[in-house]
């Protein structure tokens, strides 16, 4: 491992009470090192001239764990690290690096590979970031300055698994294993708060984080309209009180501003749950999908009612599916999708490399999918949920991606065991929104049905992409005549939508 790896948790909070969570420094190997820059979850931002280590928990383990030493002027992001490291090298050989991709002003051009990823809703592999000269740290690497302007060294570190693999766990009954491990990770967090979607994952995690507070985010749309929201379901099976707030007010600011936003962007609870806290918040996204990539066996899908596609039980309160894609990835892009659209995407998913941490010949083969899915969790960065690319709040706190879960959910593929969040909940439970995954289609449909309900509307967005080799025009024309067809394209049409209007002049070279 690089020497960084070992660094204590020297980082202070701020006289404020704020923890750290994010950091921004310049490298210049023609000057003596200079201090980092630290943001705390209180807004401060304070120079700190000794090693800089960010944990979203509080153990700090080096597995969960970005570190910065300006003294050696090197950067780390350990293997299970939710917190991203981005870096921009400049002509004269200085590097910047930082938490943040705001903070790190360039002139460069959006990524045609971002934005392919975008549109087809796939996450961004490292290094890909949204910015052509800026780059991302991948889990499990290190990067060093070299002296006297001889570029920047990358080290790459190789992790063992079964290190992660609770002690007796072959022994031990999968139910209370991973339940152990949840409780572990909540109580390792630095959070105040849990943020329930209404489905199994972050209902169990408000069920065991007690007695930490539980806040749901409801939202009235007409697409709901034959989906009852029974938020009263959260104290049929004796769950904690959950705090159920209105954020339809907030969600049609959203879905009628000027300046359009994607569906992952579009859901209120964060701002209304993560900007009322004072630290992290707990949320249950991604957990459902590790636990599902643990299982080798495969259950039939049911199809979405909204879009067409094939989703988790999970959303109609069964047992999740045993094997799980990577989050938000469609196996095939809609038909409607032009060459330009397909070649940016191929570009984006050839940036996916084979995980270093655990070389191909040494990987078990119960291992290939739970890593496949930690690395589409940990690399969401992009234009999607999770991409640290605006102030030091703290990103939602993940417990699915704390060590012992991991460690939990490694023992239970290895032992060909499959477990859900429902399976730990009482009987009885039923879900009381859909989870994370179908809100965002949900508004996505509520999203198209409100913006393209206009003939003039879809002619305009026909117009706007014009021959630009993004779509092609006659198969979408086709699409967003008819209302249904609209409906089940909600998903990608809302992000093209975006696209369209935010990135215009790249996706098609027109001019206003």
């Amino acid at each position: 491992m690089s020497t960084v790896a070992n660094l204590a948790p020297t980082t202070p909070a701020c006289e404020h009470g704020g923890r750290p969570t994010g950091f921004s420094a310049t490298f210049d190997p023609t000057r003596p090192a200079s201090a980092v820059t630290v943001g705390y979850s209180c807004g401060c931002r304070r120079p700190v001239d000794a090693p800089v280590t960010i944990s979203p928990f509080r153990s700090a383990s080096p597995l969960t764990t970005t570190t910065c030493d300006p003294a050696r002027r090197t950067v780390r992001r350990g293997p299970l690290a939710t917190v991203p490291v981005f870096y921009t090298r400049t002509d004269n050989g200085v590097v910047h690096v930082g938490t943040a991709l705001s903070r790190l002003h360039t002139d460069s051009a959006v990524s045609v590979a971002a934005l392919g990823a975008a549109l087809a809703g796939q996450p961004l592999p490292s290094p890909l970031t949204p910015s052509t000269d800026v780059f991302r740290l991948a889990t499990g690497a290190a990067l060093r300055c070299l002296d006297n302007d001889r570029g920047v060294r990358l080290h790459l570190e190789e992790l063992d698994w079964r290190e992660l693999l609770p002690a007796g766990f072959r022994r031990a009954e999968p139910r209370e294993l991973l339940r152990t491990a949840l409780v572990t990770a909540l109580a390792d967090s630095q959070a105040d708060l849990v943020a329930v979607s209404g489905g199994p994952a972050s209902t169990l995690l408000a069920a065991l984080a007690t007695p930490l507070p539980a806040r749901h985010v409801s939202v009235r749309m007409p697409v709901l309209d034959r989906r009852t929201v029974a938020v009263g379901r959260f104290a049929d099976v004796g769950l904690p009180e959950i705090d159920v707030v209105d954020g339809t007010a907030d969600w049609a600011a959203v879905r009628d501003g000027d300046v359009p936003v994607l569906p992952e962007h579009c859901d209120p609870w964060l701002d209304r749950v993560a900007g009322e806290a004072t630290g992290s918040v707990v949320s249950g996204y991604g957990l459902g999908l590790l636990l599902a990539a643990a299982g080798r066996r495969e259950r039939p899908r049911r199809r979405d009612l909204l879009t067409g596609e094939q989703v988790s039980p999970e959303l109609w309160g069964r047992s999740f599916f045993r094997r799980a894609p990577a989050a938000g990835v469609h196996d095939v892009p809609p038909h409607w999708f032009g060459p330009e659209a397909l070649a940016a995407l191929r570009t984006a998913q050839a940036a996916a490399a084979t995980n270093h941490l655990v070389p191909e010949g040494r990987a078990d083969r119960w291992l290939g999918p739970l890593l496949s899915q930690l690395t589409a969790l940990l690399d969401g960065c992009g234009l999607s949920r999770v991409d640290h690319t605006a102030g030091d709040r703290p990103a939602p706190l993940l417990p699915g991606l704390h060590p012992a879960v991991v460690g939990a959910a490694l023992a239970l593929a290895a032992r060909g065991r499959s477990l859900a969040p429902v399976d730990l909940l009482p009987d009885g439970w039923r879900p009381a929104d859909p989870p994370v995954g179908g809100r965002d289609r949900l508004f996505a449909a509520a999203y198209v049905s409100e913006r393209l309900a206009t003939a003039s509307a879809r002619a305009d967005l026909l117009r706007r992409l014009g021959d630009g080799g993004w779509v092609r025009a006659d198969r979408l024309a086709v699409v967003l005549a008819e209302p249904g067809a609209r409906l089940a394209n909600s998903w990608p049409l809302h992000r093209l939508h975006v696209l369209a209007t935010t990135h215009r002049d790249l996706m098609t070279g027109a001019r206003s």
